[in-house]
Parts: structure tokens; sequence; C-alpha cells
């Protein structure tokens, strides 16, 4: 069994992991998601000077470690996230009533598909417009490109309104792009 790194480079490794992670789209990572390419970095596979990196970083002040979850988080990342979700619940939480120009634009649109819009999907749509701030969140086939649409067709009909269409990661924001066929980017 070879001598395990000193902690400073071990928490270089572990940083250097966790920044490709994020460069990566990803704001976090498990331990499995770490093992490997640590050991590729620290030129090793014996798990203890493995499982020492993971340790270090979990007690180095640019790494934010959640136990119950068990994920690493760049802390600069991390405030980032938490102030920013923070803002966004402040934000989403302003609600006003739709007008009657507004559900009659809901109608309008609705009826332009070329398919039956859900009551769902209809709800998401009011839910949209009803809310300074929304997010449409489903899986595959359950509409949100036609929430979507819709949605950006009433506010565009609305012409008081700038448009900003974002994800959580680039590859999601281009798929966005994709399919609205407006400008995205990430958050």
């Amino acid at each position: 069994m070879g001598a395990k790194p000193s902690r400073p480079f071990s928490s270089y490794a572990f940083f250097q992991r966790l920044r490709l992670r994020s460069l990566c789209g990803h704001t976090f990572a498990t331990s499995s998601d770490l093992k490997r390419r640590i050991g590729n970095i620290l030129s090793t596979s014996d798990d203890s000077v493995i499982t020492h990196a993971l340790e270090s970083g979990k007690s180095a002040k640019f790494i934010t470690y959640d136990s119950k979850s068990g994920r690493y988080h760049s802390t600069a990342l991390h405030i980032m996230e938490r102030v920013v979700a923070k803002r966004l619940g402040k934000i989403g939480s302003a609600k006003s009533d739709l007008s009657g120009k507004e559900h009659d634009l809901i109608a309008k649109s609705a009826m332009a598909l070329p398919f039956p819009i859900t009551e769902r999907q209809l709800d998401a749509v009011e839910m949209s417009l009803s809310h300074s701030l929304s997010c449409v969140i489903g899986g595959a086939g359950t509409g949100k490109t036609t929430v979507l649409r819709t949605t950006i067709e009433c506010y565009r009909a609305l012409e008081d309104y700038n448009i900003y269409a974002m994800a959580l990661s680039g590859r999601a924001a281009t798929r966005l792009r994709e399919s609205i066929g407006i400008e995205t980017m990430t958050i």
C-alpha cells in the first residue's frame, strides 16, 4: 500500500474533479461520481488513497458537503444556487389575476394548435401568465413544449413583456431553444 498523498494534493485532486463536473453543467457530485477520476488525477487505484481524498474534500473550505444527500458542491456554486433559489422563490410567489384579454389569448392560442391541449396544460399556461416567474417541469411527452409555445405566443401578443427562457444546463438550453424557437440561456 502506497503512502497517502498530502492533504493539499488530495484536496487539489478533489477540486479538479469537481471543477470538471461543473464545466459539464453539473452543480454537485457524489462519491461515486468522483472516485475513478480522483484516482486518475492521483495516479492510483488504491481505495484508501481515494477515500482519503474524498474525506479531505468534506472539510475543504472551497467544498460544501451535504451529509444528508452525500453530495459535494463547489462552495461558490452552492452559495450562488442558494441565492438564486431564494430570489426566484420571492419572484415566483408574486401572482396577478388574468384579464379577460389574457384568457382570450390563451383560448385563441389553444385553438390554433394542431392537436387538443389538455386541461392540465391549460392550467400550466394560466399559471405561467399569472406569475412573475414559472417553471415548467415534467417527463418526456407531458406537453412542456406545448405549454411553453402557447405561453410565449400569449406573451408576444401582449407585447409588453420581455421573454427570458432559461434552463439549468447548456444542453437543456440548446434543446429548449430548438423546441420553442427563441434564444435560451442557462440560469
